[in-house]
Formats: structure tokens, C-alpha cells, sequence
């Protein structure tokens, strides 16, 4: 049996044999595929405490509506998703924009949702934060970590500076 594939037709499984009574189809569209489920369980925890939410609640959005395809949350968790799952530069997003499993902590559809932001939104969005505004979503995990002991612990250590480059101090 020859098999010729043809870019121009739509993608069919082929038949290959029979298994205990059962056809094996061969299938080598792997699909839209993603590792980074563990952004799923970021945001069921963001769901539970509203930080996000919060954080966006603080920021000041000076966007021209008409031109807004993100609200403020969405590129916050998109972000926020890609450090949690290793992506720490934000020219990741480009590619990360369309992955299934991080659109969706973002409220977006995995497969139909319309793309997350890319670089050049993060851009925009990273450079129109002011200092006072960027401050506050580092006292506000502050605060939380602190209201949500019955008793204030006798030391707290916060190792804030998770880069992995040198250059960046010590």
C-alpha cells in the first residue's frame, strides 16, 4: 500500500490494521498541545482569593476603549500563568498567546478563544504602569500572607528576586 499525502487535502487518520477485534487508525496531527496545566491550578487558587482582580482593581487604565481587546485581568493571569510555568520573558507571549491551556486561566476558549496578548501589548501594558501602581500588588501579597495568620509570625523571609541571572545582582 502506498501512502501519499497531499498538504491540499483535509487531515484523515488512515487505517492500518485491526487490534483485538478493533481498528487502529494512525494519527499524526498531534493536536494543540500543552505541558503548562499547572496554570489551571493557578488560577482555581486566583478564583478562591481574587488577586488578580484585586491587582487590576488598583491599576488606572488610560487605553482608548475602542482599541482594548484585553481587559487589564487578562494579560495579568496570561503573565502571571507564563512565570508560574517557566516562561519568564514576556517575548514568550507571542508564542504562548495561543496555547491552549494558557488561554484558558485567562477566560479564553482553548481551541476557539480569540489569542492572548503578544509582546508588543505587554509592552504598552508593562510601560504604563507607574511606580506607585507597580508597589502595590508586591504590599497587597504582603498584607494577605499577614491577615491570614491568627497570630503575626516572629520572622518572615520573602525571596522576591526568583531571576536565575547573574547579572541581575544577588
Amino acid at each position: 500500500m502506498d501512502l501519499v499525502l497531499n498538504q491540499n487535502q483535509a487531515h484523515v487518520p488512515f487505517f492500518v490494521s485491526k487490534t483485538d477485534n478493533k481498528d487502529v487508525h494512525i494519527d499524526f496531527d498531534g493536536g494543540n498541545l500543552s505541558n503548562d496545566a499547572g496554570g489551571l491550578i493557578l488560577r482555581e487558587i486566583d478564583q478562591e482569593i481574587g488577586l488578580v482582580e484585586d491587582i487590576a482593581a488598583n491599576l488606572t487604565d488610560s487605553r482608548d476603549p475602542a482599541k482594548i481587546d484585553h481587559t487589564l485581568e487578562a494579560p495579568l493571569i496570561q503573565r502571571i500563568s507564563q512565570i508560574a510555568c517557566g516562561y519568564e520573558d514576556a517575548d514568550d507571549s507571542d508564542t504562548l498567546r495561543h496555547d491552549p491551556i494558557i488561554k484558558m486561566p485567562a477566560g479564553r476558549a482553548p481551541e476557539t478563544g480569540l489569542p492572548l496578548a503578544g509582546l508588543p501589548t505587554f509592552s504598552r501594558f508593562e510601560n504604563s504602569v507607574d511606580k506607585e501602581a507597580d508597589d502595590k500588588p508586591e504590599r497587597m501579597l504582603i498584607d494577605r500572607f499577614i491577615n491570614s495568620h491568627a497570630e503575626l509570625p516572629d520572622v518572615i523571609v520573602a525571596d522576591a528576586d526568583q531571576t536565575d541571572d547573574t547579572v541581575h545582582g544577588t
